[in-house]
């Protein structure tokens, strides 16, 4: 499985090309206390690594053709420095301000791999 490391803070989206590799930079300015939700559009299961603190090291398989918040012990992960950097097969990012606000998420980063 070809992994990237991506990253979405502060700057411009975008995702990495092959090997690991830092990808381009979002900006949001209501990105900090945002969730994750993966979507995985693959035909076979993908893991997906957290690498933002206090997540460091935290994987999660998503099924196939499955769409998945992170969460852990029933809470949806959140960040606390504005980006979420993981380690993913490539990818595409985008932001949904609406989605899980006032459900703990101060809107929604949303990694789709395809």
């Amino acid at each position: 499985m070809t992994s990237i490391v991506a990253r979405i803070s502060m700057g411009m989206a975008g995702a990495g090309v092959a090997a690991v590799l830092t990808a381009p930079i979002a900006q949001a300015d209501y990105s900090r206390g945002s969730c994750l939700v993966v979507e995985n559009n693959r035909a076979t299961a993908v893991e997906v690594t957290v690498k933002n603190k206090p997540y460091t090291g935290k994987s999660w398989v998503i099924d196939r053709y499955t769409d998945s918040v992170l969460s852990i012990g029933g809470r949806k992960i959140v960040n606390s420095d504005g980006g979420w950097r993981i380690v993913a097969p490539q990818g595409q990012w985008r932001f949904d301000r609406d989605m899980y606000d006032g459900r703990g998420c101060n809107g929604t980063w949303i990694y789709r791999v395809s």
